[in-house]
């Protein structure tokens, strides 16, 4: 039996640029799933609100940001903030979609390694082999 597959993520306007190829990557080698963003700044919600992008759902930072979370954020760095919220996210998901039995967290961050690494070794391997492959 398929089942959809659940993604969530969280990034404020810095990584916006990101948080959209994410997506778009996903749709390529995902059919069926639903990816949760979180928006840590306003104008983020705002961007993807009106994108309007099907097979996801936006979630503004006062619908997660907790009393405890309010109280760590002064004393952490935005990278920080980010790496404590993650639990919060898939908490959130998990419990808005009861049935749920796994919830996959996406990091931008780490997206962004991944694309460095593709640029510098994946694609430039891809090409050498593409030239050196003889003409039929």
């Amino acid at each position: 039996m398929h089942k959809t597959m659940h993604f969530c993520t969280l990034f404020d306007a810095n990584y916006l640029d990101k948080g959209i190829v994410l997506y778009y990557s996903l749709r390529t080698v995902c059919e069926d799933f639903m990816l949760y963003f979180f928006a840590l700044d306003q104008i983020t919600y705002d961007i993807l609100m009106d994108l309007n992008l099907e097979k996801t759902k936006v979630i503004e930072l006062k619908a997660f940001e907790n009393p405890e979370l309010i109280k760590v954020k002064e004393k952490r760095s935005k990278g920080e903030y980010c790496w404590t919220c993650t639990p919060i996210i898939v908490k959130y998901v998990l419990d808005i979609k009861i049935v749920l039995e796994k919830v996959i967290n996406l990091n931008i961050s780490l997206l962004e390694n991944f694309i460095m690494y593709l640029i510098k070794y994946i694609i430039p391997n891809r090409m050498l082999k593409l030239q050196s492959k003889p003409a039929h």
